[in-house]
């Protein structure tokens, strides 16, 4: 993936996630804001790229005291300044400084999907190949927009393990893994259903004044059967 492609990969996915409040990249070696978003005024641009060019002489002298990678590489690439449940989170990708003034929720998912990119470890659908690391996922219990391998709403904290590829459209976990239901235990639960209605369907034609209510609890079984089968036949990653 090209720089340019990449820059613009990560405005489409700020845009869409809720929480987020406003961004900005700034290119050091070409000296220029390459992305921000609309509701950014002027002067706080300038403010800004003050902000920017002081981020990565920081980064740079941090990481030069904290601990450093085999690849000699300082392991320091994230700022993050906390302003009352909110913040701004400084982002150093290459030669660009990525600025991002979000809700505090985001912290660390925001990092770790940074983090990865910048190893080149991008996750992707182990099915389709599409790539997921910059896709989005709508919560729908909350209705808040978090990144797709997000494991639960950012928000909320629903579940959000397993959600359809936006791919090819079937069922993957949060990091692009084949998952499978369980469903032998939904064929147990079925079978045992087909017997209790054949066995209250037996007896009803022995006890006819009691069939309809024979038939009636034979299907409250049944139907609570199936439920439970399918709700204990929870998906599981391959």
């Amino acid at each position: 993936m090209s720089s340019r492609i990449f820059i613009d990969t990560i405005k489409e996915f700020l845009k869409k996630i809720s929480g987020v409040r406003w961004y900005l990249i700034y290119n050091i070696d070409e000296n220029k804001v390459t992305i921000k978003s609309p509701i950014m005024s002027e002067d706080k641009i300038s403010d800004l790229i003050e902000i920017s060019k002081a981020s990565k002489l920081l980064i740079e002298k941090t990481g030069r005291v904290a601990l450093i990678s085999s690849t000699k590489e300082p392991l320091v690439n994230t700022i993050y300044v906390k302003l009352n449940g909110e913040g701004v989170e400084i982002e150093k990708l290459e030669s660009n400084i990525l600025l991002i003034g979000i809700d505090e929720k985001l912290l660390n998912t925001l990092s770790e999907i940074f983090a990865s990119a910048r190893r080149g470890e991008l996750i992707k659908c182990n099915i389709c190949g599409k790539e997921i690391h910059f896709e989005t996922y709508t919560c729908p219990r909350c209705g808040r927009v978090v990144p797709f391998i997000a494991e639960t709403c950012l928000f909320c904290r629903y579940d959000l393990r397993y959600k359809k590829c936006p791919g090819h459209g079937d069922v993957i976990d949060y990091r692009g893994r084949i998952v499978k239901r369980q469903y032998g235990v939904i064929l147990i639960t079925a079978l045992i259903s087909g017997a209790i209605l054949f066995f209250t369907g037996f007896v009803s034609t022995i006890y006819r004044e009691y069939g309809i209510l024979l038939y009636s609890l034979g299907g409250l079984i049944t139907a609570l059967l199936i439920t439970i089968g399918v709700l204990s036949s929870k998906p599981r990653v391959l």
